[in-house]
């Protein structure tokens, strides 16, 4: 009786453990496709990306990992890095309606709430290079000037500065400090990847343009 007591719980040790282990190693991975999942169930409805896209106006190329080049781990990465650098570009064009009194805006508020987020998925998203980490880094910083520069602007709401915002966005130093980041990351990945497929070497340069104010 007690070599079955012990039988089963071995039995049980051995068909357990295997599947902690395996939760354990994917959970990473798991919760940064959670992570991705909940951003892309952000109110999409006043604009899309697309829409984001036609506003400016920009040429939209998404980057395609099925024809990528790339190595699988760096191409799903990059998957994620223009994901978030598109949500960006959104929250942008929807935030300076907000400011220009327009339709299909974003308050001040939901903007950093949503820039914060889409930030944070960076953490569950890590850069399998030295090249894509110098670019996530340079991105951030770039998406966080934009974010200084529009919580100045609404911090001179009702005072003569307000209008002159409007009027000198691409003189404004975190706007240019935005741009020259920008450029950055875009010489990074042309660099890093020359021989990538075509049409994502051009969705490297369109999604980067788009996202800049200047």
């Amino acid at each position: 009786m007690r070599f079955i007591i012990g039988l089963f719980a071995a039995v049980v040790i051995f068909t357990v453990q295997p599947v902690l282990a395996e939760t354990y190693t994917e959970r990473k991975e798991r919760e940064a496709l959670e992570a991705e999942a909940k951003l892309k169930k952000l109110n999409t409805v006043l604009m899309t990306v697309q829409d984001a896209y036609q506003a400016i106006p920009h040429q939209q190329t998404p980057f395609n990992k099925k024809r990528s080049k790339i190595p699988a781990k760096e191409s799903k990465y990059l998957d994620h890095f223009f994901f978030v650098s598109d949500m960006a570009l959104r929250a942008r064009v929807m935030t300076l309606n907000y400011f220009w009194d327009r339709k299909r805006s974003m308050s001040i508020e939901e903007y950093n709430a949503e820039i914060d987020n889409f930030l944070s998925s960076f953490e569950f998203a890590k850069a399998p290079t030295e090249a894509l980490v110098e670019a996530e880094r340079l991105l951030i910083e770039s998406i966080k000037e934009q974010q200084e520069f529009f919580n100045a602007w609404e911090k001179a709401r009702g005072t003569d500065k307000f209008e002159l915002y409007s009027k000198n966005l691409a003189n404004h130093p975190k706007v240019k400090s935005s741009h020259g980041k920008l450029l950055q990351v875009y010489y990074i990945l042309k660099a890093a990847y020359p021989r990538e497929d075509k049409q994502n070497l051009q969705a490297f340069y369109d999604h980067l343009c788009a996202l800049d104010f200047i």
